[in-house]
């Protein structure tokens, strides 16, 4: 059997990054730790039962009991402020069977080459000054026990357990002195159980779409991707950004051709959290999210501030308003139709409820959108929570991955800030990193009668309520883009074709915003 032991919580270092979890309910990548070293640990041992000890008074989130029911992982409540071993030990006699081996995996630690051997450890080179046990030293760094232990005997490791009197170390030593414990090198070893190894294993964990490739080292990130215009329009953006603007961003190192059709461009890397991660996966309270909505608020400020138009680059601004919310809209959602089959014309209905149709709909959204004033400034044109770094220690936040395009794929750093609030707003609203996170249930159906439920977090009610009550632009609050808030997830459709049960949560959430903004 197999135990993953995230019994405690991480430290306040990690507690001020992501709020009160166990460490292997982190955010890696956009996924639950857990969810990536189940998936190595069904890889190496398939036939063998895995368990998850968490503390007591941690309330596991719907769509994580589900993923764990889903894998057949067995979760191990322990009393809260136990130590390793004694938590160990509690874990131990709850499953109840002694007369076979156990295989432990401590809760903030990855480990890709998992040995298959039974009384065995796993050790790494390290040159961190961590409280890690040091097996013994070895030129510039020490070799420590990185996390992960097979012991053939679990009646003979509970005996070492009681007799350590809660010293996991003590423990182990005896068992090895009894029964040699082999010594394997991990080359794969990941640690997340400090701020700063966590950011370097993260990194070495990066998220990536269809178009475009990041390459993480040496302190910086560079992207490279086809099409070059879209790349090579983010990294202008960068280029061109006024300096008061600068210190939301990156700083730009390189930007340049990639073979004959690429294009590409180095930014410094940021070791920070994206906000769709904490929003979706940390626990972070409302004061914490203040913070973050006022540092939005001064970047929006700033950008309306930094570059004073002319006439015709206002004018200019209002076009590519109107061609981007109205143009494109509908654009994409007949593209969508054509290829789904749906009617715009027919009504709809969301869990039970009678809606317009969706040409009724878009039709009603542009008009209300076209009532409430445009607001020039530098656009970033997809400020949604995975392109916004909050750094907690700094107290600032870092923007990344802008457009740097119009609806006609033209070159552009001016723009409409009510879209870069929508886009705000869809994140926090609009729930769109729950659906991303597959945290939510739709119907299988293919009509226009629609079943949706996301299962976002409890205390994501509360943000939701801070965030609508602050005028965040020009005295805006949420409610005023809340038009532009449902075209977005309506032109969004044809992106999400690769999965259509997610393009069809997307439909569905259009519906409800819909809903919500006529209420």
């Amino acid at each position: 059997m197999i135990i993953i032991t995230s019994a405690a919580y991480v430290d306040s270092e990690l507690q001020s990054e992501f709020g009160r979890l166990p460490p292997a309910f982190l955010p890696v990548g956009n996924r639950r730790l857990f969810l990536r070293q189940l998936s190595v640990l069904h890889t190496h041992f398939p036939a063998e039962s895995i368990y998850l000890s968490l503390p007591e008074s941690y309330a596991i989130a719907h769509r994580d009991a589900r993923a764990l029911e889903a894998q057949a992982i067995q979760v191990l409540r322990v009393p809260d402020g136990l130590t390793l071993a004694d938590s160990l030990l509690f874990s131990i006699n709850t499953v109840g069977t002694y007369d076979e081996g156990l295989r432990i995996l401590l809760g903030d630690t990855l480990i890709l080459d998992l040995p298959a051997a039974w009384d065995c450890l796993c050790v790494a080179e390290s040159a961190d000054d961590y409280d890690w046990h040091v097996d013994q030293g070895s030129g510039a760094g020490a070799r420590v026990w990185c996390g992960y232990f097979a012991f053939q005997s679990v009646s003979r490791l509970a005996k070492c357990l009681v007799a350590a009197r809660g010293s996991f170390e003590k423990a182990v030593s005896a068992y090895d002195e009894a029964c040699y414990l082999q010594r394997i090198h991990s080359e794969k070893w990941s640690d997340f159980g400090h701020v700063n190894t966590f950011y370097r294993s993260r990194a070495q964990i990066t998220t990536q779409r269809s178009f475009n490739d990041l390459m993480i080292g040496d302190r910086r990130v560079r992207k490279t991707g086809r099409p070059a215009e879209k790349i090579k329009a983010e990294a202008q953006w960068f280029d061109a950004l006024p300096s008061r603007l600068r210190v939301y961003v990156p700083q730009l190192l390189s930007h340049g051709q990639v073979d004959s059709d690429g294009y590409g461009y180095e930014l410094e890397y940021m070791c920070m959290a994206p906000l769709n991660e904490l929003y979706v996966h940390g626990r972070n309270s409302t004061a914490f999210w203040s913070r973050v909505f006022k540092h939005l608020a001064d970047w929006l400020s700033a950008c309306q501030a930094a570059v004073p138009l002319t006439g015709s680059e206002r004018q200019l601004v209002e076009e590519d308003s109107r061609g981007m919310l109205g143009e494109k809209t509908r654009e994409r959602m007949h593209a969508y139709a054509a290829s789904s089959g749906l009617s715009l014309s027919a009504p709809t209905r969301l869990n039970g409820r009678p809606l317009p149709s969706l040409s009724d709909m878009l039709q009603r959204c542009v008009e209300a959108a076209a009532r409430v004033p445009l607001v020039p400034g530098v656009m970033h044109g997809d400020l949604c929570f995975s392109n916004i770094l909050f750094d907690t220690r700094s107290d600032c936040i870092k923007v990344i991955d802008p457009r740097g395009l119009n609806f006609r794929g033209e070159p552009r750093l001016l723009g409409d800030l009510r879209y870069d609030l929508a886009k705000i707003a869809h994140s926090v609203i609009g729930l769109y990193d729950y659906i991303v996170a597959d945290a939510f249930d739709v119907d299988d159906g293919t009509g226009l009668d629609f079943n949706l439920r996301i299962h976002a977090d409890e205390d994501a009610a509360a943000i939701q309520k801070l965030f609508a009550g602050l005028p965040l632009l020009n005295g805006m609050t949420a409610r005023h883009v809340a038009p532009v808030t449902v075209m977005l997830f309506l032109s969004m459709l044809p992106l999400h074709q690769d999965n259509p049960r997610r393009q069809r949560a997307m439909l569905a959430n259009a519906l409800r915003l819909f809903e919500q903004m006529e209420h």
